[in-house]
């Protein structure tokens, strides 16, 4: 992790458990705070490179040896970024669901939606392959009861986040799965990733009080 986005990470932690000691007791008492799940060890960490076959950037194998996993509130709006050790149970667990919860981007749509029929119309086989080996899902944010953000990796080590409504399966979502077939569209290092969705939480947190600046 480079000094500068790790820094930033943690700064804009800090400012959103600022703004909680800014809430009403009530509302703070509704748990809307950081929980972290404690490091993994590296062990768990090259276990999950060799179960899922997807190479782990340095600077997240750096973050879960130091932190794990992280949650961020609670409800509409709450953050999740998955422990390693998280990801490995479920890449490696047996299940008897249809859609069971693994982590390749298609894959972790349908098991968190048991199933999207549209993609099984928009994608042969291969192509759903593809897209599963290419995308590594180890984050969600929640934003209601439809729409999620998801946080990715791609191959070279990069950090994106795919908003997706599943009650509006458009064409326009469907061109940017496509899309994502020929080129991905993660631009940031993991920590400058994460930052941008704790930043989504901050605002959904307090939007008309909080000025975010990365």
């Amino acid at each position: 992790m480079s000094p500068s986005s790790i820094d930033t990470l943690m700064a804009v932690l800090d400012r959103y458990a600022g703004l909680l000691q800014t809430l009403d007791d009530p509302a703070r008492q509704m748990g809307p705070q950081i929980v972290w799940t404690g490091p993994d060890d590296l062990a768990t960490v090259q276990a999950l490179e060799r179960a899922s076959g997807f190479p782990l950037p340095g600077d997240l194998t750096a973050f879960y040896l130091a932190h794990g996993g992280i949650d961020v509130g609670q409800g509409w709006g709450a953050l999740s970024l998955f422990s390693a050790g998280r990801l490995l149970a479920n890449t490696t667990q047996a299940s008897p669901e249809r859609y069971p919860l693994r982590h390749g981007l298609l894959d972790f749509i349908h098991g968190v939606w048991e199933g999207r029929p549209e993609f099984d119309e928009a994608f042969s086989a291969e192509q759903t392959a593809q897209l599963n080996r290419a995308y590594l899902v180890i984050g969600m944010t929640a934003l209601d009861d439809d729409t999620h953000r998801y946080l990715f990796l791609d191959r070279a080590g990069r950090c994106g986040a795919l908003w997706f409504n599943q009650d509006c399966i458009d064409d326009e979502h469907l061109e940017t799965l496509h899309q994502m077939l020929q080129t991905s569209p993660a631009r940031s290092d993991f920590c400058t990733a994460l930052a941008a969705e704790v930043q989504v939480a901050i605002e959904r947190l307090h939007p008309r009080h909080v000025t975010v600046r990365a």
